[in-house]
């Protein structure tokens, strides 16, 4: 935080300004002013504190900062799959398939195809094509180029040994990234708690579950098959879509293992929440209240998703 004075006027020289090390203003505090006034000087203590004195009116303000918590964008882009085109040569049961990977960050990615029959978002509607004409080198498989556009053709009849039927391709890219796009925050150590805490910002819901399911079946689905509308790995049954899309608790342990992470405990998530709560220690709001009177309002410093309270919703820890 940055405090300046006025814009080099007669009519402002008792304002304060509040702004980030940007620049970017945050706030105008204007002290009980005439309509002239004397240059009054500001200064900030090592502890935060703002002081000013308002010549005119004789007075000594003292202002403590609250906090804002800044989000930092992730530097890496996620890989952006867009299948560009999808047509079935005459005479053939092949579907030709261009698509293009757009990712800022890698030239290589990890990419895989999906088919969806009948464009059913289930797992009972989903192909893996394993069959095709010609090489995928370099197309679908761990060296994908990103930024081109490439072109596979899919002997669909191969994989799907129907008649006729109508199907969705999908093409998943994977780069370094994790299976599912984590924002984590740490938590310092208290007196109850020796050690700081780790813990992802936001929940993980039954839909980020589906779509790591996804990403794995286009991938790598050498450790568990397809039976139906359920997903078996060693375990038993972790995934099924027959109750409305469900990673039961199995399936969330060996996908979070991939990740080398691990569900939450409730006493880990009891304190991420206490350390979010209005009244015990921060909580997020976006009005920046500092000025003369004014109860400063705690912010939430840490960025924790305190708000989310469904059963569905699991929170990750590193291992280790």
């Amino acid at each position: 935080l940055i405090a300046t004075g006025g814009e080099n006027t007669n009519y402002n020289q008792h304002w304060l300004r509040l702004r980030e090390k940007n620049g970017n203003l945050l706030r105008t505090l204007n002290f009980d002013p005439p309509f002239y006034a004397k240059g009054s000087p500001s200064a900030m203590g090592a502890d935060g504190k703002i002081f000013f004195a308002n010549q005119d009116n004789k007075k000594l303000y003292i202002l403590t900062q609250t906090y804002r918590s800044l989000r930092s964008n992730s530097s890496k882009d996620a890989p952006l799959p867009e299948v560009i085109s999808v047509t079935q040569p005459a005479g053939t049961n092949h579907l030709e398939i261009k698509y293009r990977i757009t990712d800022a960050d890698s030239s290589k990615v990890k990419a895989g195809l999906l088919a969806f029959k009948d464009g059913g978002n289930d797992l009972s509607k989903v192909i893996v094509p394993q069959t095709f004409i010609g090489s995928v080198a370099g197309k679908l498989d761990e060296n994908t180029t990103t930024g081109t556009i490439h072109t596979v053709i899919w002997d669909a009849k191969a994989d799907w040994n129907v008649s006729y039927g109508n199907v969705e391709l999908a093409v998943v890219a994977q780069d370094d990234r994790e299976l599912m796009n984590f924002h984590f925050l740490t938590q310092p150590a208290t007196d109850s708690n020796s050690t700081p805490l780790k813990i992802s910002r936001s929940p993980i819901t039954n839909g980020d579950c589906l779509n790591a399911w996804y990403t794995l079946l286009a991938l790598e689905n050498n450790d568990f098959a397809i039976d139906g509308n359920e997903i078996r790995a060693n375990s038993g049954v972790v995934y099924t879509s027959s109750s409305g899309t469900t990673t039961n608790s199995a399936g969330r342990e060996y996908l979070f293992n991939k990740m080398n992470l691990r569900q939450t405990t409730l006493q880990e998530l009891t304190r991420a929440r206490e350390a979010a709560t209005p009244g015990v220690t921060n909580k997020f709001t976006p009005s920046f209240q500092v000025g003369p009177g004014e109860r400063p309002v705690k912010v939430n410093e840490y960025g924790f998703d305190s708000d989310s309270v469904s059963a569905s919703h699991y929170w990750v820890v590193p291992k280790n």
